[in-house]
């Protein structure tokens, strides 16, 4: 995957995950000036992911790429289809993203 467009998903996650507390987080790497952290999600088997960097683009341009739904498979990686089921509002909506699983692993 590009890094640029890598940046632009760890910053969109980033953004997600902007509630948890920062001593949760634990660094996992920082490479082309992207740091990577981690932290395990309470009552849950999940463990959360964010990327902090800086882009070098206007807001605006960023914002538009993470926004558009019908181009992501583009840049975000194993990304199969991403689609707005509903808007809730002018600045809400819920989205639905289906992820490509290897070829070892079955789909639901």
């Amino acid at each position: 995957m590009n890094r640029g467009r890598f940046v632009l998903l760890t910053c969109a996650l980033l953004t997600l995950c902007s509630a948890a507390q920062a001593d949760d987080w634990k660094t996992v790497t920082s490479e082309h000036g992207v740091e990577i952290s981690k932290r395990t999600v309470p009552g849950s088997d999940v463990v959360a992911m964010k990327g902090v960097g800086t882009i070098d683009a206007p807001l605006w341009k960023i914002a538009s790429i993470l926004l558009d739904t019908r181009r992501a498979p583009e840049w975000a990686d194993s990304l199969k289809e991403s689609r707005v089921l509903r808007r809730l509002g002018p600045t809400s909506y819920i989205e639905y993203n289906h992820i490509r699983l290897p070829e070892q692993t079955t789909q639901f």
